[in-house]
């Protein structure tokens, strides 16, 4: 596994669900977040979510009871934190009950969409349990239940689904170590050509006092000379540097930034919902000193800012 997984007892847990079918889609994590702490029965809370066609399956647990647990084991690697009963597969069809670590749970499904869950500490009556099936408007009696142990199936498309954010970081450092390497092979192509320009300039100038109708092969070198020297300064990675110090001091918006664009001078940087105060970015901006007239286009309709900024050149 690439990453490692706490497991939060169902027992431990909250289960509920939201329709956000109605919500922009890349409003719905905003708005889920809403709804759970208005929902939520602890002050601090965390939570696993499965989402199917806007429907947020969601199971809340307390936070301050996590974070006893982590000081007990003295926690120093990144867990990822699931819900146990989050992680079992997903069903066509029908009443599935399985056997948790400290108790018993039953999951209702619908062409492969949970339709509701239910957790006792003991094994539960069967009436217990057609209650909870009518309850949910299954219109059949359940006359026994087969208990199946939980077992987790992991797999890369859960790790997309529920770690986007860490996926994301992690492209973003892929991305960039690519960049980085192609632009040293750049670098690296271009000192070979200058060294083979430098000897070719040397052999020219030789020439040049043996014959003179040759002067034109060297000035055609050196022109090429210059073009090359432009070009390595060109390729100098200022933007790689430039995106390495947003990132850094950005690092609460790296979920919410839409696009940016440097040509050179300056950069434009459009963000989303943002989580920190618009004075605090420009704060935390200027601090870098790398930028100087910072300003700010507040999009209220659209819960939007461009912000634009002019590059401190280097002396």
């Amino acid at each position: 596994m690439p990453f490692a997984y706490w497991v939060v007892s169902r027992e431990l847990c909250v289960f509920e669900k939201f329709d956000l079918t109605m919500v922009p889609l890349k409003k719905r994590k905003y708005a889920l977040k809403k709804q759970v702490s208005a929902y939520s029965p602890f002050k601090e809370f965390s939570y696993s979510t499965i989402w199917s066609d806007g429907w947020a399956a969601v199971w809340i647990w307390d936070q301050n009871l996590q974070n006893k647990a982590a000081l007990q084991i003295n926690k120093k690697k990144d867990f990822t934190i699931c819900a146990e009963s989050s992680l079992v597969p997903a069903q066509d069809d029908g009443l599935f009950g399985y056997k948790a670590e400290d108790g018993f749970f039953l999951q209702l499904w619908k062409e492969r969409k949970l339709i509701s869950e239910i957790s006792w500490p003991s094994e539960p009556s069967m009436l217990a349990v057609n209650e909870f099936v009518q309850l949910n408007g299954a219109a059949y009696n359940v006359s026994s239940v087969d208990w199946q142990d939980v077992q987790f199936r992991f797999s890369f498309q859960q790790i997309f689904i529920k770690e986007p954010e860490r996926i994301a970081n992690f492209s973003l450092v892929f991305s960039l170590s690519l960049f980085v390497i192609f632009s040293t092979f750049q670098l690296l192509s271009i000192a070979r050509l200058e060294i083979e320009l430098n000897r070719l300039d040397g052999q020219s100038n030789q020439i040049r006092q043996e014959k003179k109708n040759v002067v034109d092969l060297r000035s055609d070198a050196v022109t090429l000379r210059d073009f090359n020297q432009r070009a390595a300064a060109l390729a100098k990675p200022k933007q790689l540097e430039l995106m390495s110090v947003l990132a850094e001091n950005l690092k609460e918006e790296k979920s919410n930034l839409i696009d940016w664009d440097f040509d050179g001078l300056s950069i434009r940087a459009n963000l989303s919902d943002i989580s920190s105060p618009v004075n605090t970015i420009v704060e935390r901006l200027e601090s870098t000193e790398k930028f100087a007239g910072i300003s700010v286009d507040i999009d209220s309709l659209r819960n939007r800012i461009t912000i634009t900024m002019e590059v401190i050149g280097e002396d």
